[in-house]
């Protein structure tokens, strides 16, 4: 996706529903949108779908949204590999009618 104001939630819901353990979502940081107000569509629509997941039982680690720029590699490293750790930490996504037998078979990367 081009900008992150961009990404549907249901998208992001279909992640998870195919079997992802977690999502991150990485756009320019506030301020430097080139498509001017993306970044905060962005933000208000993570804070609505953090809820929702939350309250359908989503573990708050799961879900993920970093501000970083094309020009920051090294910090776009970090962020994946400290989300990889939090996943990996909670193990595998199991969502009661969605997915219940991924705990038996094994976790479906994402």
């Amino acid at each position: 996706v081009m900008c992150t104001g961009r990404v549907d939630p249901p998208l992001v819901v279909r992640a998870f529903q195919n079997g992802a353990d977690g999502v991150l979502i990485c756009g320019c940081h506030p301020g430097d949108c080139h498509y001017i107000s993306g970044n905060r569509k962005a933000l208000a629509r993570f804070e609505l779908l953090k809820r929702l997941l939350g309250d359908l039982g989503l573990e708050e680690g799961r879900l993920r949204l970093a501000w970083i720029s094309a020009q920051e590699a090294e910090r776009y490293a970090e962020v994946a590999a400290e989300m990889t750790e939090t996943v990996r930490a909670l193990g595998p996504l199991v969502w009661p009618g969605v997915n219940a037998g991924a705990a038996e078979g094994g976790s479906h990367a994402g």
